[in-house]
């Protein structure tokens, strides 16, 4: 019992900050560039299906690195603003990667800036490749 819920405390504080962070400005991306506006700001990850591979990720006891997003419109360009979006993201989680190499976090602190740039480079590098796989973008409607 302690093993799980030192997992989900860890996942909480290591996947949940750059998955708000990427889904959230993937969408604002998504309804500036396609001129319609958003539902409500945080439209990309009210969708309970958003969650799902986190809470499998937490029944495992794994760590979770993607997320089916809630697209605000389906088509060819709004795939292509989303995918663009997480281009941007995935660079600046490698550029923000490697300032914080070279940053070290104060004494008896964790790593956590290390850790949020590592995952907002990885989860955004996932989410890419989601869009470029054919399954996932005919699942979510972009075909």
């Amino acid at each position: 019992m302690d093993v799980w819920i030192e997992t989900v405390i860890r996942q909480l504080i290591l996947y949940s900050l750059p998955v708000l962070i990427s889904l959230t400005f993937v969408s604002f991306i998504e309804c500036k560039l396609i001129a319609k506006p958003a539902p409500h700001p945080f439209h990309a990850i009210s969708w309970m299906g958003t969650w799902l591979p986190w809470i499998a990720a937490i029944f495992f006891s794994r760590a979770v690195i993607f997320a089916l997003p809630r697209p605000v419109e389906s088509g060819k360009h709004a795939a292509l603003y989303r995918c663009s979006g997480h281009i941007i993201l995935c660079i600046t989680g490698f550029l923000l990667y490697c300032w914080s190499l070279n940053h070290q976090p104060p004494t008896g602190l964790p790593p956590l800036h290390l850790w949020w740039a590592k995952i907002l480079m990885f989860f955004n590098l996932c989410m890419i490749c989601m869009h470029l796989l054919p399954l996932p973008g005919m699942y979510v409607g972009e075909s």
